[in-house]
């Protein structure tokens, strides 16, 4: 059935118009790659695909009253250039249960079959299906440089809310591309434009081809690329992109509002949540045996939170909109899995059905991109459960193991999040805690004996630290724990040989993990006779951290963190120290190295603090910390000289 049959004349027209100009783009397009592949070549040396054009445009309509009826319609046509033989790329489209990719077509002289180089419909992940997390892949094959491909697509928003960011960049290095939004007479929109300060990005507002209206067209020219970097932040952060702020439009003198402001978003919010309802008859009971026997409200609190973490097994799928409506408490609890909707909702109502004031939340757990307060559903990508709790609101999120009542999950300190209160809300920011929260502190005695070291010592871990720990602990099997935390301790050195080795339990859902050891030490004595050179710096925290000093784009080191150790070395009885390493002193907003030695007559400390503040760098940052890594490195290779 051809779907073009079924559709009225003005949009008939329309398709026709931008199915022709898709071609014509790609002939264009043939044309131009054919002159310029060695132009392009020594432009992109470092790159096997790129993006030679890419034109998209969104077209609002509003031809009938109703939110329902208000939509927008995505034409994509991107044409991806192989600047090296034997070459692959990959085109993703998102889509979801309120939108949908309606046509798609492939042209050009790489390779690319119907049936068997594309793949659309849900999304996969850990054996879970999401059916509101759904997408189109399109495997480009290309033999021989010069060969090209041109993927056109079709897709539609049925419901324009989730008509929230256009990406300006892409995957691949892109040589130009344009983007126009057509808005007919009437429409309430805004566009915020974010991270546009490094890139080459035209706007120009133009006629609206598609009906009476103006169009709003960028063009952004020889973006890098993300595909060959590792360690990037969340794109929202760094990717050039327009956030559309949809208020609402009129039409026949009748104005009707979609997101004019946070009241109209949280409302929204709020009837989705009515809408999936509460069947949670069995987990009334459920809720009052899990704290039976509890006498505390901390402890009916822990028993609650604890469950959620331990029993439900987060699963996520990060890039589309997905839907907002939390399935309900009493499928998360029978399925043992769900999203952060699905857990925060149950433990919502497990902790109401205990008596606690238990609400939903909303909010961003990005690295402090979105703007809270802008009535757009991009702003809240996470929800998670705040309890009311006499003067204070416990911020709970069921998604991090290993998490105590009172530790906030790191990538939402600092943000401004929604509460739900009825028809109203409560607009609150979450604390943040400094980054020393998230440390590792390692304290280690030790003796000379011969040609070996004797080292006492113990490791305690705190915030992110001791999660991601804890995490990688208990999803390994029983024989390899022991493993984990040796090697946690000793890292890939063979030198070291622990003889103990204690830990706190696995499971442990105290503030702090702690492991105690103690282990002898080889090959790190070297005896020249009348001195002895003294390797000490067991751990070396951000060694050969440095960055690819011409990356074009930002750096994210992992998190906020800390690391501390303190060394003490008995001198031996009959020995000096020679000349002491220098001290590295290191300071700068976004982290802070000190390292140092000091010494008594019968004593050596070694003093080690590194701090990283903000885990973000920006390209122009880069060789800053590149020099402040080559001097730790530095510190971490000078030896220790003892002499008779």
């Amino acid at each position: 059935m051809n779907f073009l049959t079924h559709l009225p004349a003005r949009c008939l027209v329309f398709h026709i118009i931008m199915i022709l100009l898709a071609f014509s783009v790609a002939d264009n397009a043939i044309s131009q790659t054919t002159f310029e592949l060695e132009k392009m070549q020594q432009k992109y040396p470092d790159e096997e695909v790129i993006v030679y054009s890419s034109d998209v445009t969104f077209s609002i309509e509003t031809d009938y009253r109703g939110i329902d009826y208000c939509r927008v319609r995505e034409t994509n046509s991107t044409t991806y250039l192989a600047l090296k033989d034997h070459t692959r790329a990959t085109d993703v489209h998102y889509y979801d249960q309120y939108s949908a990719i309606s046509r798609h077509n492939v042209t050009g002289t790489g390779f690319f079959k119907n049936n068997s180089s594309m793949r659309c419909g849900d999304f996969e992940q850990d054996g879970v299906f999401y059916h509101d997390a759904r997408l189109c892949e399109f495997w480009l094959r290309f033999d021989k440089a010069g060969e090209y491909l041109t993927v056109y697509t079709e897709k539609t928003y049925h419901d324009i809310r989730y008509f929230t960011t256009i990406v300006l960049g892409s995957s691949y290095a892109t040589r130009r591309k344009t983007v126009r939004i057509g808005m007919p007479e009437g429409t309430d929109i805004d566009f915020i434009e974010n991270n546009f300060g490094n890139f080459h990005i035209t706007t120009d507002t133009v006629a609206n081809d598609a009906m009476p209206g103006t169009a709003i067209e960028y063009t952004i020219s020889d973006f890098p690329g993300t595909l060959r970097l590792q360690n990037l932040p969340n794109v929202r952060c760094f990717v050039p992109n327009i956030q559309v702020v949809f208020s609402g439009f009129e039409r026949n003198n009748i104005y009707t509002p979609v997101l004019r402001n946070l009241d109209d978003l949280y409302s929204w919010y709020h009837s989705l949540v009515q809408q999936a309802g509460s069947d949670d008859n069995n987990l009334k009971t459920f809720a009052q045996e899990l704290t039976a026997g509890a006498t505390s409200d901390s402890a009916r609190l822990a028993a609650i939170y604890y469950w959620v973490q331990d029993k439900i097994r987060y699963v996520a799928f990060e890039n589309g909109p997905a839907a907002f409506v939390p399935d309900l408490p009493q499928k998360v609890y029978d399925k043992k899995y769900g999203d952060c909707k699905g857990m925060a909702y149950l433990c919502k109502t497990l902790l109401r059905h205990v008596g606690f004031d238990a609400r939903l939340c909303w909010v961003n757990s990005n690295t402090g991109c979105a703007v809270a307060t802008i009535p757009s559903i991009s702003t809240h990508n996470h929800m998670i459960c705040a309890v009311m709790l006499h003067d204070t609101i416990l911020y709970l999120d069921p998604t991090r193991n290993y998490s105590s009542l009172t530790k906030i999950n790191e990538s939402i300190q600092g943000k401004t999040c929604v509460i739900e209160n009825g028809d109203t809300y409560l607009l609150k920011e979450i604390p943040a805690t400094s980054a020393t929260d998230n440390m590792m502190d390692v304290k280690n005695n030790v003796n000379l004996l011969n040609d070996k070291l004797l080292v006492k010592g113990s490791i305690t871990l705190t915030g992110s630290f001791k999660k991601e720990f804890q995490y990688y602990l208990n999803h390994l099997p029983v024989e390899y724990k022991d493993k984990l935390v040796n090697y946690f301790v000793t890292g890939t050195d063979n030198n070291y040989f622990p003889d103990t080795l204690t830990t706190s339990s696995p499971d442990s859902m105290c503030r702090q993990f702690d492991i105690s050891y103690s282990m002898t030490v080889k090959n790190k004595v070297l005896d020249l006779g009348d001195e002895l050179l003294l390797a000490l710096n067991f751990y070396r925290f951000l060694q050969n951290k440095s960055i690819e000093p011409k990356r074009p784009l930002p750096y994210d080191i992992g998190s906020r963190r800390a690391f501390r150790e303190e060394l003490y070395l008995e001198i031996p009885e009959g020995m000096m120290l020679a000349t002491l390493p220098r001290d590295v002193i290191i300071s700068d907003p976004k982290y802070e190295f000190n390292l140092s030695y000091r010494a008594t007559d019968t004593t050596l400390q070694c003093r080690k603090e590194l701090l990283v503040k903000d885990p973000v760098l920006q390209a122009w940052e880069i060789p800053a910390w590149n020099e402040a890594i080559t001097r730790v490195n530095e510190f971490y290779d000078e030896m220790i000289i003892l002499r008779y």
